[in-house]
């Protein structure tokens, strides 16, 4: 394709728009951040409400590597790390995801599509931070962290 057959533009709403003659319709929303914590629960959803009448929902981990595929009232979900600790929320398009680990910090895709073939997707990007109380190296059990880090204190001669 040549470079005037492929055309993208940012609408002032933050939508990055595509119209390349050998790709379907595809609309881009901007990405949106989390930050939590390793071992806590979190939900990457979008900020909008999902596209009327969407026929088919799936959520990427990687470009290639699919979560979980809504498709006819039905959830797939794929053989992944993510295998027992996720769940999608068919009604707002949300994956839950369960005791997040630092490895599974990356930049999320959601795509919808509709009966016509338009396609759109948001990507949201996630950073998981080490456990609550994480100090040179060592990781609290849960719910010790400030009692971990108030004994290290000491024991270094910080007041």
């Amino acid at each position: 394709s040549s470079p005037s057959d492929c055309i993208a533009w940012l609408h002032k709403s933050g939508v990055l728009i595509s119209t390349d003659k050998l790709l379907p319709k595809r609309v881009y929303h901007l990405t949106s951040a989390m930050t939590v914590v390793s071992g806590s629960n979190v939900s990457l959803q979008i900020s909008e409400g999902l596209p009327d009448n969407y026929e088919q929902l799936t959520w990427f981990y990687t470009i290639d590597q699919k979560i979980v595929e809504w498709d006819s009232g039905k959830s797939k979900y794929f053989d992944s790390k993510f295998k027992g600790r996720v769940m999608l929320d068919p009604q707002s398009g949300a994956l839950n995801i369960y005791n997040v680990q630092k490895e599974d910090s990356s930049t999320y895709l959601m795509r919808v599509s509709n009966a016509t073939g338009k396609e759109q997707e948001w990507k949201v990007l996630l950073e998981v931070l080490g456990e609550l109380g994480e100090t040179k190296g060592k990781s609290a059990p849960q719910g010790q962290g400030i009692a971990l880090w108030e004994e290290e204190r000491k024991t270094s001669g910080q007041t």
